[in-house]
């Protein structure tokens, strides 16, 4: 799936987030770099860790071990758990790290302890190491505890301190790493402005609107003679013509001029160095940016469905390319996964929606906060960047515990009328 430290002529990468390339690191270490089931188990192993993990955030919230019991129930039986997590990608861990770090946060916030803002450092720099999205939240994050602790503001500004050292701290000798290889400021990853032209074009509404991953949409390099570090992209030709058959296929920046070969298909470290990855980054950065400024119209239409692709129930994007099904393409399997999921997570979501007003009733929503600040906040980074179900997996954790709510609230409240 493409993640390594270095590319695939050996030189020096800063182009995926480091976080799950030490995992694959150590397991391939370990265990050998074909022993799938091994580690399919080691992934598997976390799940379980996050079941549990759930459990006692959903405890910490509410002081009831059923809310904690039936949240973790709700995740054990997700089944994104199950065909899923058998499957080479960070999710598992990010879902992990992300109950982690509200689990402490809110001890934090009732305990006042040091130690809980010296590991919720620890958990934010590694959740930035396998994805940068928590570093938005985390200044929303301390706003809240903040507000918590008024007007102990000493106290909560030490605890922030501490928090943003311990994770600057854990960061920086990544990112010295890059500026001693780029000679430029990379503190994590350089694919963000790739990731971000790739998720906004004239063509990709209709991309997601037709199931599509946005990467169909850049499949295809054409190569200029003349110049053989310089591509300009091609869409699939099916794709274009589904698009085609649906609505208007656009002339788009990514068709219309040449660019930089990416970084990691060049076929030397002379010829990367020619234009590194920080430059690479950059160059994707203003061509997106550019877009973006003067399509407004255009992109909030974009963001507004990319939003409600993110929390769509259904499987997104709907049609597969790449990676295949850990149980392979069959049929009525691959059937029931897409269908058991979107049941799964619609009842989720209503139930959490109904929650909220349960915790308000309960005055549970200063605790609740948390989780919601990080929900915004990956809902609005995936407005501009890919919303894929994958992305939002792990927030799925927390909705469980706020769906836990709303069942043993509306189950106390049954049980009330009867007597």
């Amino acid at each position: 799936y493409g993640y390594s430290f270095v590319d695939m002529v050996g030189c020096v990468s800063a182009y995926r987030s480091p976080g799950f390339l030490f995992f694959l690191t150590g397991t391939y270490g370990l265990f050998g770099f074909e022993n799938f089931f091994v580690q399919a188990l080691i992934q598997n192993i976390i799940a379980v860790i996050v079941v549990y993990a759930v459990y006692r955030l959903g405890f910490e919230i509410t002081k009831d071990r059923r809310v904690g019991w039936l949240a973790g129930l709700m995740i054990a039986l997700h089944p994104y758990t199950f065909y899923h997590y058998t499957q080479y990608y960070h999710t598992m861990i990010s879902s992990l790290l992300i109950v982690l770090l509200m689990l402490v946060l809110l001890k934090l916030e009732r305990t006042k302890r040091w130690k809980w803002a010296f590991w919720g450092g620890v958990l934010i720099a590694a959740l930035a190491y396998i994805q940068g999205t928590i570093l938005p939240a985390t200044v929303f994050l301390s706003l809240w505890l903040f507000i918590r602790w008024w007007p102990d503001w000493k106290r909560s500004i030490g605890a922030i301190a501490l928090m943003a050292v311990v994770s600057a701290g854990l960061i920086a000798p990544w990112t010295l790493r890059n500026y001693a290889a780029f000679h430029a400021f990379v503190p994590l990853t350089t694919d963000l402005g790739h990731a971000l032209a790739k998720a906004n074009h004239e063509n990709n509404y209709l991309l997601t609107k037709l199931g599509y991953p946005q990467e169909t949409a850049t499949n295809i390099r054409i190569t200029d003679e003349a110049h053989p570090l310089q591509v300009r992209y091609e869409m699939r030709p099916e794709v274009r013509e589904d698009i085609e058959l649906h609505g208007t296929f656009q002339q788009s920046y990514l068709y219309e001029t040449w660019h930089p070969l990416e970084p990691g298909l060049r076929g030397t470290c002379e010829e990367q160095r020619e234009f590194s990855e920080p430059a690479f980054n950059t160059y994707w950065s203003g061509k997106a940016k550019s877009w973006i400024i003067k399509s407004w119209p255009d992109v909030i239409q974009l963001q507004a469905q990319k939003v409600a692709q993110f929390w769509t129930p259904k499987l997104q994007p709907s049609k597969r390319y790449g990676a295949s099904w850990s149980f392979g393409h069959t049929g009525i399997i691959a059937w029931l996964a897409t269908w058991s999921l979107a049941a799964w997570v619609l009842m989720i979501e209503i139930l959490a929606m109904i929650g909220l007003w349960f915790a308000g009733k309960k005055r549970l929503l200063g605790r609740i906060a948390p989780l919601l600040i990080v929900m915004a906040v990956y809902t609005l980074m995936h407005s501009f960047f890919a919303g894929y179900t994958k992305y939002r997996i792990p927030l799925d954790n927390l909705l469980a515990v706020i769906a836990a709510v709303s069942m043993i609230s509306i189950w106390d409240l049954l049980r009330w009328i009867r007597k």
